[in-house]
């Protein structure tokens, strides 16, 4: 899919929707039992896509923040994992001299078809990082460069929610949400069972955004009801 023609915020979400198309069949390789020929072509496809649109967002954010403009897109890699957009950049290399020339060829061997569902380990990453610095700087009028801190509690935030574009506390900031994610994941729970954390730290989560919401006489989202109390200054 050609997004050139798109807004950068159009473009962004265009690859989180392919993103969650591929997951929907990443999800059934593993979950549900094996994919028939038909829907691994697809996530074939959805691959090469995903390949596309993440290299042109990548080398649009280093050109954007990082002032570095080159069309070698092993220098972009470095310079994206240099802002912590990719991790791993031996693998991103490794995917893009070897797994998409051969899928794009038509050529993968039945001995690699992990590989083409393992990319998406990869290629999420910078849906939810990408996002973080695009969010903070049309909320809050900064890049990632002037407030790092608030960039990383923003991406850690995004990559624990369902979609990086989905707000599920409608009237809400997103760097509102993740400075009271950053709280939660900070708060002591006292003698639990590691396996209970993350579920403690999102109910603690919604308990705060209920208040919070509350306070400025918005309605609560159906379905988020904290189990914890928390108190935050209103």
């Amino acid at each position: 899919m050609d997004t050139r023609g798109l807004t950068y915020e159009l473009r962004l979400k265009t690859y989180d929707a392919l993103l969650w198309r591929y997951h929907a069949l990443y999800v059934k390789e593993f979950a549900r039992g094996r994919l028939n020929d038909e829907e691994f072509e697809k996530i074939k496809q959805m691959f090469v896509e995903a390949c596309h649109m993440a290299k042109a967002l990548l080398q649009d954010f280093v050109k954007r923040y990082d002032e570095t403009e080159t069309e070698d897109f092993d220098i972009v890699i470095e310079r994206a994992e240099h802002w912590q957009i990719i991790h791993y950049t031996d693998s991103w290399k490794k995917m893009y001299q070897k797994l998409l020339p051969t899928v794009e060829a038509g050529m993968l061997p039945s001995k690699d078809r992990l590989q083409v569902f393992s990319a998406y380990d990869l290629l999420k990453i910078p849906n939810y990082e990408l996002a973080a610095w695009f969010i903070l700087e049309k909320e809050n009028g900064v890049t990632g460069k002037e407030d790092p801190k608030l960039l990383r509690k923003l991406s850690n935030y995004l990559c624990n929610t369902v979609s990086p574009y989905r707000n599920d506390f409608p009237g809400i900031l997103f760097t509102t949400q993740a400075e009271f994610w950053h709280i939660a994941e900070r708060h002591d729970y006292g003698d639990i069972h590691p396996d209970d954390w993350d579920t403690s730290v999102r109910y603690f989560f919604e308990d705060i955004m209920n208040d919070y919401m509350k306070a400025r006489g918005l309605d609560i989202p159906e379905g988020i009801e904290g189990r914890i109390t928390g108190t935050i200054d209103k």
